[in-house]
């Protein structure tokens, strides 16, 4: 996972077992910065099997368009939500017309029924969840803007040799206030815990979502997915001062273990109150690419994570 600042940006490399030369390539949103670090692991002549957008926030799209002129791209599915406002959103709309991915799925008129699975290899890529714009009952409304797109991200799972990670773009699952009750859970997470029975949510690494953001990690979720590793997508100097302190206080007292929470602004002091500084880092300003996070998982099953450098 790419330390791409402020943005988004999974790639994931997935053994072929007819030719180990010939892996399957999954980006998992797109932000800025991620292409030079898509360009370094993947070939340019080799095709990137499967493009997830979480929704169309700049920085988790950034650099999509890019991706689709370097590189032929097989699959995207992405929630189709129109943002003509943003630069971003009009180039990725243009590059997909004019690059014609072999299969497009856009929740805005297609219906992905959750658990939907797509098998590359020994390793299955889950729809959880995701929409077009959130359900109406979550009361969510276009004037909130961020928090109305954020709503709809697409939740993927994937799973290989029996070890998982959740993939969880902006997702919600409070309310931003302190004082929301912690065992509450709203929108998002509370939809996919309701339907962890028939689309299992447990994992031994979650990316939390929302860059550790303070409407998110709610403790009925945290304990529902159960993760061994946490990874906190946070940027440099990140202005929301994510993640905050509270969220990475409610994973720990659900018994993740510190050294198992990573986070791509490591040792960044950002002087943001409320942010988690947990090494009492002071006077330094981190800057972007130098904290990306390497999840490996054996055929074996055994899973490792560290910081690239």
């Amino acid at each position: 996972m790419a330390d791409v600042g402020a943005g988004l940006c999974v790639i994931a490399e997935i053994p072929n077992l007819q030719d180990s030369s010939d892996p399957y390539y999954m980006l998992y949103d797109v932000g800025r910065g991620c292409l030079d670090d898509i360009n370094e692991m993947i070939p340019e002549e080799q095709p990137i099997d499967l493009i997830v957008l979480s929704h169309n926030d700049s920085d988790h799209i950034y650099d999509a368009d890019k991706v689709l002129d370097e590189y032929l791209v097989k699959k995207i599915l992405w929630s189709g939500f129109q943002r003509p406002d943003i630069g971003q959103w009009n180039e990725l709309n243009e590059a997909i017309n004019a690059e014609h991915p072999d299969e497009l799925i856009n929740l805005r008129v297609h219906q992905l029924p959750i658990g939907s699975t797509w098998v590359y290899g020994e390793t299955y890529i889950t729809f959880v969840a995701g929409f077009h714009v959130p359900p109406p009952q979550w009361g969510f409304s276009p004037s909130e803007e961020s928090e109305y797109r954020n709503a709809g991200s697409i939740v993927m799972r994937i799973v290989h040799g029996q070890k998982s990670i959740l993939l969880t773009g902006d997702m919600i699952g409070r309310h931003e206030t302190d004082n929301f009750p912690n065992n509450g859970i709203i929108a998002a997470e509370k939809f996919v815990v309701a339907n962890r029975f028939a689309v299992p949510i447990d994992s031994d690494l979650l990316v939390a979502s929302h860059h550790g953001g303070n409407d998110a990690s709610s403790i009925p979720f945290i304990e529902s997915v159960n993760p061994e590793y946490v990874i906190f997508p946070s940027g440099s100097n990140d202005r929301y001062g994510h993640p905050r302190s509270a969220v990475a206080q409610r994973f720990l007292d659900s018994g993740v273990l510190l050294h198992n929470i990573f986070r791509t602004d490591k040792e960044d002091d950002e002087s943001h109150a409320g942010h988690w500084e947990p090494d009492g880092v002071t006077g330094v300003v981190d800057g972007s690419g130098d904290d990306s996070v390497i999840i490996s998982i054996t055929s074996e099953g055994v899973i490792s994570v560290g910081y690239e450098n």
